[in-house]
Parts: C-alpha cells; sequence; structure tokens
C-alpha cells in the first residue's frame, strides 16, 4: 500500500516537472497569469478615432424622368393625369356615421368600404338615423374621391350624406373639415338636434 502510494507521488512530481522544466521561472509564472490586451491595439485604436473620415465626393443628380414625363417631353405634350374613379353602389352597411360598406353596382356581391371625409365615427342612437337617411332616399350612392383615404358620397338627389349627418346632428366635423362642413354643424348645435340635445 506504501509502495503504491510512493509510486503516485512519484508520477505527480514527475509530470509537474515535465510542465514546468521548460519554462523559465518568468515564463512559467506568467503561463499561469492572464494576458492583457498589447497597448499597440489601443494606440491603433485611438489614431483610427483621431483620423477624419476620408469625404464622400458628390455625383451629379441625373434628371430621371418617368416613362409618361418623357414620353409627353418628347412630343411637347402634357403628362396626363389619372382622373379620381368614382364609385357608385347601394349602401350595405353602416358601421358607423364616416364608414360605409356599399354594394358596388353591376358587381355581383362585390362590396367595398368608403370612409367619409370631414366628419367623426360615431356610433350609437344616430347610427340607426344616419343609415335610414340614406334608406329614405333609396340609398343609392354616388361617392367621389377627396383624398386617398376618404370620399365624399351623395345621394340620387345630390344630397351629400356627411353634410346632411352633420344638419341632423348625427356626428361632428372633423377639425380639418372643409367650411361647409362646419357650418353645418353649428347649424345642429344652434337648433339642439341630435347629439346636441
Amino acid at each position: 500500500m506504501r509502495y503504491e502510494v510512493k509510486k503516485t507521488i512519484i508520477n505527480c512530481v514527475f509530470c509537474i516537472s515535465l510542465i514546468v522544466l521548460p519554462f523559465s521561472p518568468a515564463q512559467a509564472g506568467s503561463f499561469f497569469k492572464e494576458t492583457k490586451p498589447a497597448e499597440t491595439d489601443k494606440k491603433d485604436q485611438d489614431t483610427a478615432q483621431t483620423q477624419p473620415a476620408p469625404a464622400k465626393q458628390d455625383t451629379p443628380k441625373q434628371n430621371v424622368e418617368t416613362l409618361p414625363q418623357a414620353a409627353a417631353a418628347a412630343n411637347d405634350a402634357p403628362v396626363p393625369v389619372a382622373s379620381p374613379e368614382e364609385i357608385k353602389g347601394t349602401l350595405s352597411i353602416a358601421r358607423d356615421t364616416a364608414t360605409v360598406i356599399i354594394k358596388l353596382a353591376g358587381k355581383k356581391s362585390k362590396q367595398k368600404r368608403i370612409i367619409l371625409n370631414g366628419i367623426e365615427k360615431t356610433t350609437g342612437f344616430t347610427l340607426g338615423d344616419f343609415a335610414i337617411m340614406i334608406a329614405q332616399k333609396g340609398g343609392q350612392l354616388t361617392c367621389s374621391p377627396v383624398d386617398k383615404e376618404s370620399y365624399r358620397c351623395t345621394m340620387p338627389d345630390g344630397i351629400d350624406i356627411a353634410k346632411e349627418a352633420l344638419r341632423n346632428g348625427l356626428t361632428r366635423a372633423l377639425k380639418t373639415a372643409s367650411p361647409d362642413y362646419l357650418s353645418a354643424e353649428d347649424e345642429a348645435r344652434k337648433a339642439r338636434i341630435g347629439i346636441w340635445r
């Protein structure tokens, strides 16, 4: 038993000597220490930060024309502008006073959501009155785009449904609404009808 312990100790000392002996005392000490980043790397980073970035060269902008513009310029003709498309149909659902779903004329079971320009989305008791107001005139609507998102819709007699809703106190005008919409809202407020009761 003692012989085996001595043999094990001798083997361990031999293994340690193989690791430590090839190095000098200074090297053996540094072998077990963490290496610090070289100072030269830090200096390189500092000089890279202080050096100004190379100036970008301005390339002259080319005059790029779209195909219609180029064709019009070649023929000295004005550029054609797409005319806004009217949407015609019958009222299907009024989700609120500013959003109606209409069944498109001449297209089976095809519907389109229309957002009315210039008025707030109001629900509640006024929504039923709004739908009845349109239905009493036959529910037929012709909607013309005012901008990319909203429309101005009229009934067959030419009455603007958003303006009529304001006049009857069924909704409020947006701050950005046209002056005739704001005056229609003012009429309803003075008469104390609809939401202004």
